[in-house]
């Protein structure tokens, strides 16, 4: 699922197609063009207007959200299959996880490989700071690996792993300042990170009742919302103790619930297994 500004969101399913929904309006249709051949396993709107998709057929696809369809000569081949996508907030640069590694794109180059690194543990998402300068991938064996992107976005550099969750990493998305690193994992886990430091500053929040599949920040950097194959979507307000500082949607999809991202201040919008998009004041 993508978010843009203009509260339209690209939801991906299990085949190759990416359908456009506006919040206010319902579904606009398919995203056309040259799609993948394959099943979309990633989606995010960048700031600008682009629509970037990874793909089980080993791409990366740009879309522009302006007309709506995918642009023939915007296609990235990947060595190994995708795990997930991310971008920093000026919609520039693009880091894709694939079981095998860590990819940067920059899209100003006509979405050419600038760097990559061999990633150990096995990939499983991605998240990359607001300001393109780091990027956290959450691994397989329960570690968070960090690395850090040079000056000019063509240099990977490893940094801390962060190592605190008990089973695979699922989602990580860091806070809109970046001070902050959310990450969950297949155990019910959600942690919250100081990724200068390496350290957990918010723990204890497991009371999601089975694997936790994604994680979003609000606008303000306080509260936080995690999905779970439970069905449940849980808004956490990081400055109080877990326990006293979440609310639950409980039944918000039924098989699970699979995305998630903030609209503004006080919305959700989900999507599951369901095969439903969802939004919820919160």
């Amino acid at each position: 699922m993508g978010n843009s500004n203009d509260v339209v969101f690209c939801l991906q399913g299990g085949d190759n197609l990416v359908l456009r929904w506006n919040d206010s309006t319902g579904c606009e249709g398919k995203v056309r063009g040259t799609r993948h051949t394959s099943a979309v396993c990633g989606a995010v709107c960048t700031g600008n207007g682009n629509l970037l998709t990874v793909g089980l057929d080993d791409t990366l696809r740009m879309a522009s959200l302006g007309n709506n369809s995918y642009e023939a000569d915007a296609v990235v081949k990947l060595k190994a299959q995708p795990r997930g996508v991310g971008c920093d907030s000026a919609g520039v640069l693009v880091a894709v996880a694939t079981n095998e590694s860590l990819v940067l794109v920059h899209i100003s180059t006509c979405l050419t490989i600038d760097a990559e690194a061999v990633v150990d543990g096995e990939p499983f998402c991605v998240g990359v700071r607001p300001d393109g300068r780091e990027v956290a991938v959450g691994c397989k064996d329960g570690k968070v690996r960090l690395f850090a992107v040079g000056s000019d976005s063509s240099s990977l550099t490893p940094g801390a792993v962060l190592e605190r969750h008990r089973g695979e990493v699922t989602g990580c998305k860091y806070s809109p300042d970046g001070s902050r690193l959310a990450t969950c994992d297949g155990n019910r886990e959600v942690l919250v990170w100081d990724p200068a430091a390496g350290t957990v500053v918010v723990d204890k929040m497991v009371f999601h009742r089975a694997r936790v599949t994604c994680v979003g920040w609000s606008a303000d950097g306080v509260r936080l919302a995690t999905g779970s194959l439970d069905g449940v979507i849980i808004v956490w307000d990081t400055s109080k103790p877990p326990l006293e500082g979440h609310v639950r949607v409980d039944r918000a999809h039924v098989g699970g619930v699979t995305a998630l991202e903030w609209v503004g201040a006080d919305k959700i919008v989900s999507g599951g297994f369901d095969s439903c998009v969802k939004s919820w004041a919160v």
